[in-house]
């Protein structure tokens, strides 16, 4: 309170969620789970949504959780291209956008950038940040898929 009696107004949390495909042993997703992890957490509230996909590298989901990281899955978030899944996860992200009105949209990954970004536009979310992490293309894919990845 202050001294006049009247009570001192708390600077609202900026939201933030971190999206990225699969939660697997590797850096992208290590480097999303320490975002989460070490933001000051009096002034951001972050969460983490992953697709819940692993691999043979191991999963970070119980890591993830003991360090104190908000954890959300979103089942049709999926490494492969999946036109109806695609989707599927594109309007999900953005109900999850605009029920919890992020600030911030922080993206990692190839298919989770461009859907998260999709999503984001939709939702209204002010400020969008993708970090590349690597090339979600290469000459094993057919052209459609290559080429949507290069544009």
């Amino acid at each position: 309170m202050r001294r006049n009696g009247e009570p001192v107004a708390t600077p609202r949390r900026v939201r933030v969620l971190h999206v990225i495909t699969r939660l697997i042993v590797g850096g992208a997703q290590e480097t999303a789970m320490l975002l989460c992890q070490h933001l000051d957490r009096e002034r951001f509230a972050c969460d983490l949504v992953a697709g819940v996909e692993t691999g043979p590298e191991g999963e970070l989901h119980e890591e993830s959780r003991r360090r104190g990281v908000r954890l959300l899955f979103e089942p049709d978030l999926v490494r492969e291209v999946a036109p109806l899944r695609d989707v599927a996860a594109t309007a999900k992200l953005v109900k999850l956008m605009r029920d919890r009105r992020y600030d911030v949209v922080h993206l990692h990954s190839s298919k989770a950038g461009i859907l998260g970004r999709i999503a984001g536009r939709l939702a209204g979310v002010p400020v969008m940040v993708h970090t590349v992490h690597g090339w979600g293309f290469n000459e094993e894919q057919g052209a459609l898929v290559a080429g949507t990845f290069r544009n």
